[in-house]
């Protein structure tokens, strides 16, 4: 037999009677080591039946898969890693164990799969068969690992197996602030190992990481109710939230916008669970509708409140709700007039007020006591009257009874020296815009930028200016008219000489009846009478004589009325009425006075008095002798007639009706005008040495 070139995979020499023969070992089988020996025996048979052999051995090495793995993408937590990557192995009957290590620090578990190898040799025959196959999955061999493996590309040629595996990743790092370990980060890197081992105890190995992020946690639901309060009031804020992140551990932050955060004055409840979800309540009382702090610079009567949820690697949520916290005005109690006193001597005053506000607003007293003047014309009011009176403002919340004192330096009310005065008092809050309200306390509240702007309401008292006391005042009006002297009041004067009927409407007057003689059936004497606003008149009293000798006294002792005095004559039985006046606060009013009694005042110096024997008379109008005097009886007015006839003016001679009628005389109101102009003219500083002023004791003549 001739042997041919390429026989049988031989390549021989003829010449030299050399050959070779290339063969693959698919394995280093079947030791399961690293190397394993074959012997190979030769054999040459001839033509003639010659038969050569010989052996050699041959060392089969197992070479060690090599892995490689692609870049793994980035996920978030609670998600799930894709990994790629193959192995090659030239045995290509070699199956394989495939390990990941994933470091997951929340899952300490590796991932174990088996693999085939890519074909299986019939002993027998040699035979290849292929056994893997594209997409076969493999389960993992780790109880409690639920991924899966997947053969995604084979390369017979090379022993190239490509292969797929999902893991999911719970958290970023450590999961819980409390962790031993935890690291509260945003992210962490995680480096996957994979391992890929043969049956002869080769193995590879490659590495990639895989970086997991956090995700924040979300406020699902949220609500404060009520939606709108008044300051003091409380509102109750409820919501749940829920985190991707199922094994975060969370903490909650409420500002409430007034400066408190979290349950800082009230009640917060907080539960979450292994879901990653929870839930959370609180309740908080606003003590003030607009509290300046830096979460809330700016005073609109809104407060946002601001909810926020954090996990345990710092990822934040947050939900802010407007909250509308009304204000509430201050309220300013009506002034009692007992609270109020009146001028006295040295031009003092005091008032007591109480107020209160139920927010924690800092609370400002504002007082018109009467007393600022127009800077062009002294003679007007002022366009700006009110004086802040609270150096310090008063924190509220609360009830607050003080005292405010004032000194008046001269009349508030030129034009009216003795008038009475109204004090004005109002309390503001922080929350009045003084701007809004043209800079003024009481200026429009129509452009206020907030409901219940912040101001009370306004309260008036009405004070006394008599400046009575027991210092006997002396009035210099000269030289534009004579020296005026007041007596001093006489103390415990006694008006009236008897008392039946009228004792109610004259609450304040001692009416003890006279002592002495009966009086002679033919007399004459001065009788006081009420007239009622319906018209009635009351019966009459009589008064003593003594009572021309102090009419400012006699007006003190009677109460807020209309009064007319009349002259009765017992002989007649007539009454003719000499003067019908009013009384206020003490002072005797004439009923067409415009300048609130200032014009009653009867002059007493002797050196606008004459002397009784000296009055001019009027002819026919002696009430002694009756001359041109018609005795008229007192007429019985019916009810709700308003007035009385009344007398003209008169100077009686030879009876103590003198200063009575000049009460009511022309010459008596040209003297008070002028002495109203002179008062009026008076500076501050005269007005005080003008009250203050101790007159000379007259001698007695």
């Amino acid at each position: 037999v001739m042997l041919t070139e390429g026989f049988d995979g031989i390549n021989w020499d003829p010449v030299t009677r050399t050959f070779s023969l290339t063969h693959q070992y698919l394995d280093d089988n079947p030791t399961a080591t690293p190397l394993d020996t074959f012997a190979i025996d030769v054999t040459v048979t001839d033509d003639d039946t010659g038969v050569a052999t010989d052996s050699i051995t041959v060392d089969v090495r197992n070479e060690d898969p090599v892995v490689v793995l692609a870049d793994v993408s980035a996920v978030f937590e609670n998600g799930s890693a894709t990994l790629n990557g193959t192995f090659t192995d030239d045995s290509i009957l070699d199956p394989h164990r495939l390990t990941i290590e994933w470091d997951d620090p929340n899952n300490p578990l590796d991932s174990v799969f088996d693999v085939l190898a890519l074909f299986e040799m019939d002993p027998m025959t040699g035979i290849l068969s292929p056994v893997l196959m594209v997409g076969d999955v493999f389960m993992p061999l780790t109880a409690g690992d639920t991924t899966q493996l997947i053969i995604t590309s084979i390369d017979t040629s090379s022993g190239t197996v490509g292969f797929q595996v999902t893991h999911q990743y719970l958290d970023d790092g450590i999961a819980g602030v409390a962790a031993p370990g935890a690291n509260g980060t945003l992210s962490d890197t995680s480096i996957i190992r994979v391992i890929v081992e043969d049956d002869d105890m080769g193995l590879g190995q490659s590495t990639t990481t895989v970086n997991v992020l956090n995700l924040d946690p979300v406020i699902d639901t949220l609500s404060v109710l009520p939606a709108s309060i008044n300051e003091s009031e409380s509102v109750t804020l409820s919501g749940s939230f829920s985190d991707v992140g199922a094994q975060d551990f969370h903490s909650i932050e409420i500002r409430w916008g007034d400066g408190l955060v979290d349950g800082e004055g009230g009640a917060l409840t907080f539960t979450q669970d292994f879901s990653g979800s929870g839930s959370f309540s609180a309740t908080h009382t606003y003590a003030d509708n607009d509290t300046l702090n830096p979460d809330d610079p700016i005073r609109d009567n809104l407060y946002s409140i601001e909810v926020t949820i954090t996990d345990d690697d710092g990822g934040q949520f947050t939900r802010i709700f407007v909250l509308e916290v009304l204000n509430v005005n201050p309220v300013l109690n009506p002034i009692a007039q007992a609270d109020a006193e009146d001028v006295n001597s040295g031009g003092e005053t005091s008032v007591t007020i109480t107020f209160s506000d139920i927010g924690t607003d800092e609370l400002n007293i504002w007082v018109d006591w009467g007393d600022i003047r127009d800077l062009g014309d002294p003679f007007l009011p002022g366009s700006n009257p009110y004086v802040l009176e609270t150096a310090t403002p008063i924190l509220g919340a609360g009830t607050f009874t003080i005292t405010l004192t004032h000194t008046y330096l001269g009349p508030p009310n030129p034009l009216s020296p003795a008038a009475d005065i109204e004090i004005f008092v109002v309390i503001v809050d922080d929350d009045f815009n003084f701007a809004a309200a043209g800079g003024q306390v009481d200026g429009p509240l129509t452009t206020q930028p907030i409901v219940d702007p912040g101001r009370s309401d306004f309260q008036m008292v009405t004070i006394s200016n008599s400046g009575t006391g027991t210092t006997p005042i002396r009035i210099d009006t000269t030289p534009q008219v004579p020296r005026l002297v007041f007596p001093s009041r006489a103390e415990n004067m006694l008006f009236f000489q008897v008392s039946t009927s009228t004792e109610g409407l004259l609450q304040r007057v001692d009416l003890r009846a006279a002592t002495g003689e009966a009086k002679a059936t033919n007399e004459s004497y001065l009788e006081l009478r009420v007239l009622a606003a319906s018209g009635e008149i009351s019966e009459g009293v009589r008064l003593k004589s003594e009572v021309l000798n102090d009419l400012p006294g006699l007006f003190r002792t009677l109460t807020d009325n209309r009064y007319a005095i009349f002259l009765v004559r017992t002989e007649t039985n007539t009454r003719r009425l000499v003067i019908e006046f009013f009384v206020r606060n003490g002072r005797a009013i004439d009923p067409g006075d415009d300048s609130e009694g200032t014009r009653d005042r009867p002059p007493t110096d002797e050196d606008t008095q004459q002397n009784v024997n000296e009055q001019p008379v009027v002819p026919g109008d002696d009430p002694v002798t009756g001359d041109s005097l018609k005795s008229t009886a007192l007429p019985v007015l019916p009810k709700g007639h308003s007035s009385i006839d009344r007398l003209p003016s008169h100077s009686y001679s030879g009876t103590p009706l003198i200063a009575t009628a000049l009460v009511m005389s022309s010459s008596y109101r040209s003297w008070a005008r002028q002495v109203d102009r002179t008062v009026a003219a008076a500076d501050r500083r005269k007005w005080l040495q003008l009250r203050r002023y101790r007159p000379y004791k007259r001698k007695n003549p």
